[in-house]
């Protein structure tokens, strides 16, 4: 049933499917026709999907309403009016979202055929779980349509992240938008607002260190189910500063030990630094910190060394992704 809705309408459901696939958009026309389809070929069927449209100005919305013709399942399409970024956008689609679990998309994120079957088998035989993550394949469009990726597994697979090795190795251990969590989480995500553009990072760190009894219900799935399509357009490029900044704030937060923060400062500082290319305020931050300088340095040598183990180049696509 197709439902194309500006306002948000109460949450009221005579019944609840397993998952509430949520897919926030804005300018994805290049990617989201390849995640619509990957989603609609999944073999199993007991979900819905709840994409909120953040006012895109190229073809995304059109694509998405001419691929529902099709579709056949349980698609709510919300028309944003005005762009308030996709944090916003998620809210919104978890506001109504009906499923047990929810499962965050996005628009150049590519679901495995059996993606859904594997988690929901998991879910059956471990009735308590309230976070699962996997391992996945990455690369730009174009290695994507080679049928080939980059295979990261997932570091929370073998050792449990701590508050400091959370925030100090960060996406090693998962893809933050590879998540799916259990509907009662939600209130955490909410509370991550004050956070842009690092909500990711602030829901985890709550979900793992202020509640620790669902900490202890999670999974990490040994298997690559989704393929993430990366991008230099992407918020990590785009907006490194404020992440910069912002995760800075958030590790002050939780911690006062000053090797940690040290570290975190550091490491933050270079990242952005490199990734916009300002080499003489790399050099500045040198001279003017030093000690922050080299911890962060250590930190993201480390990182990059755990990343080469972690990561098996130029694989080839499993046949559940076509």
């Amino acid at each position: 049933m197709y439902n194309l809705r500006d306002e948000i309408i109460p949450n009221i459901y005579l019944s609840a499917p397993l998952f509430s696939i949520i897919i926030p958009t804005y300018n994805g026309e290049k990617t989201i026709l390849f995640v619509l389809e990957s989603i609609k070929q999944q073999n199993f069927k007991d979900f819905e999907v709840i994409i909120y449209d953040d006012a895109s100005k190229d073809g995304t919305k059109k694509l998405i309403k001419k691929w529902n013709t099709n579709f056949g399942g349980d698609l709510i399409f919300i028309e944003g009016k005005k762009n308030y970024g996709s944090f916003f956008a998620a809210n919104k689609c978890i506001q109504i979202a009906k499923g047990r679990f929810i499962i965050t998309g996005a628009q150049d994120n590519i679901f495995s055929n059996d993606r859904l079957m594997v988690i929901s088998n998991i879910i059956e035989r471990n009735t308590s779980l309230n976070f699962i993550t996997s391992d996945v394949f990455t690369g730009n469009f174009e290695y994507f349509l080679k049928h080939r990726g980059d295979l990261k597994k997932g570091l929370s697979h073998f050792v449990k992240p701590n508050l400091y090795s959370l925030l100090l190795l960060r996406s090693l251990y998962f893809q933050f938008d590879n998540l799916v969590v259990h509907k009662d989480l939600a209130a955490l995500f909410y509370k991550s607002s004050a956070y842009s553009p690092c909500e990711d990072l602030s829901f985890i760190i709550n979900v793992f260190f202020k509640h620790n009894e669902i900490a202890l219900h999670s999974m990490h799935i040994d298997a690559p189910l989704l393929y993430k399509i990366s991008s230099d357009s992407s918020q990590t490029f785009n907006n490194a500063e404020n992440i910069c900044e912002v995760t800075i704030r958030i590790a002050k937060e939780f911690s006062k030990n000053f090797f940690f923060l040290a570290s975190i400062n550091g490491s933050s500082k270079i990242i952005y630094f490199v990734r916009k290319w300002k080499l003489i305020c790399l050099f500045k931050f040198f001279l003017k910190e030093p000690i922050k300088f080299i911890l962060g340095f250590f930190i993201i040598i480390l990182r990059v060394v755990m990343q080469l183990l972690l990561t098996k180049k130029n694989q080839e696509l499993d046949k559940t992704f076509f």
